[in-house]
C-alpha cells in the first residue's frame, strides 16, 4: 500500500475512511477523499488535535511544482500539512 492512515486515539467517529477516485468532482480529477465524520474536538467544539491523517510513503520527489484544490462538503474543520526534507 502506498499510504498509511493514522486516526488519533482521542478522535471520535473512527475509523476514518480514505480513498482515491478519478471521478470528476466539480471539474477536478484524481482526488484523495476522506468520507467519514471523524473529529477531535472537546465539549466546547474546540479543536484539541488532529483527527485523521493519510501519510504517503515510499515516495521521493525532486524539484517539482504541486497544485492543489481544496473542497469540503460539510461544516467543520479541515487542513493540509506538508513536510519536506532538503537533501
Amino acid at each position: 500500500m502506498l499510504y498509511d492512515i493514522h486516526d488519533s486515539s482521542d478522535a471520535s467517529n473512527t475509523p476514518s475512511l480514505w480513498g482515491f477516485t478519478n471521478t470528476n468532482l466539480n471539474g477536478h480529477e484524481n482526488a484523495i477523499t476522506q468520507n467519514s465524520p471523524v473529529n477531535n474536538v472537546d465539549f466546547n467544539n474546540t479543536i484539541i488535535g488532529a483527527a485523521s491523517m493519510l501519510l504517503l510513503k515510499f515516495k521521493v520527489f525532486y524539484d517539482f511544482k504541486a497544485h492543489f484544490s481544496w473542497m469540503t462538503r460539510s461544516e467543520g474543520f479541515s487542513g493540509m500539512v506538508f513536510r519536506f526534507t532538503d537533501y
